[in-house]
């Protein structure tokens, strides 16, 4: 019994025959690869939208979150001055006479004495009318500042453009 060697290596380390593909073949493959290619951009694409549009999200909820905040500030603010003013005038209008006396032991004490409480109506008439101007103004700035109009935005987008259209004028006068 003779063993055929030659077969022996044929069936231990079999030639693996490529085919090289035919060009219908080649052409198909790469138009898969440049279908597969685009995919990947637009879920790239779609990818990097939806995270510039989270993003956005996120800062326009924190932006939410100062102005309710800050709002809140203001009408807080408007309230104690509010108060402040009306306690001023309340005093004013009553005039009343306090006396408060307090002992903490036999050596420390203390005396509080208000004989009437007057303002003339110069500063009265100042503390009233210029303070509250004023406050109002202030909230008046700082709201508009918080929450801009989109009418207000939109004029000074015009303002600017009729002003850069108005120098280009100017500078083609000048050189004629």
């Amino acid at each position: 019994m003779a063993i055929d060697v030659s077969s022996l290596n044929e069936s231990i380390n079999p030639s693996v025959e490529l085919n090289s593909p035919s060009p219908g073949e080649q052409a198909v493959e790469n138009e898969r690869a440049e279908k597969e290619e685009e995919q990947l951009d637009t879920e790239k694409d779609l990818y990097y939208k939806n995270q510039e549009r989270d993003l956005k999200i996120k800062a326009l909820r924190q932006e939410l979150k100062l102005k309710r905040k800050f709002s809140r500030q203001v009408i807080k603010y408007l309230w104690i001055f509010s108060g402040c003013c009306l306690g001023i005038l309340f005093l004013q209008g009553f005039s009343p006479k306090i006396c408060i006396k307090f002992t903490v032991c036999s050596y420390f004490y203390g005396l509080f004495r208000l004989n009437g409480f007057h303002l003339d109506g110069t500063p009265l008439t100042t503390l009233i009318g210029s303070t509250a101007a004023s406050a109002i103004g202030l909230v008046a700035i700082v709201l508009r500042g918080l929450f801009p109009s989109k009418a207000l935005d939109d004029k000074k987008l015009t303002e600017t453009d009729d002003k850069k259209s108005a120098g280009k004028d100017d500078t083609a006068k000048s050189v004629i």
